[in-house]
């Protein structure tokens, strides 16, 4: 799994926060190779307080609501890329308590994403919210 976006208004000491994780490296302009090396981690470097210690949590914390199949505990945005999919979930807390699910931009249920995939679901797109 590859985290794409992740957006929190509001948890713990994290405040409008939105993260979009790169997939590669940017060639450089003296580069002779122009394609980009693909990142395979992120690193999270900051002083004390900032809040890296609470993305995780937030992270941890939706993940594990998601596979309880449980109602969500805060308002986010999450993007990530799985097995040639991506998925999206969007947790509106004030509209309803389970977060709004789609894979390659057709909604699902949260129950679909602890299931398998099924074989025929191949399409390779992303829709907006």
């Amino acid at each position: 799994m590859q985290l794409r976006y992740l957006a929190v208004p509001s948890f713990r000491n994290l405040r409008d926060m939105a993260i979009e994780f790169a997939s590669q490296f940017e060639p450089l302009p003296q580069a002779c190779d122009q394609t980009g090396k693909p990142i395979r981690s992120h690193a999270l470097i900051g002083q004390n307080g900032t809040g890296k210690s609470n993305l995780i949590e937030a992270l941890i914390t939706l993940f594990r609501d998601i596979d309880l199949d449980r109602d969500a505990a805060f308002d986010y945005t999450l993007e990530y890329a799985i097995r040639g999919h991506i998925v999206r979930i969007h947790a509106d807390t004030a509209k309803q308590k389970r977060p709004f699910v789609w894979v390659d931009g057709d909604k699902v249920s949260q129950d679909y994403l602890i299931k398998n995939d099924p074989a025929d679901k191949t399409d390779f797109r992303i829709n907006c919210l």
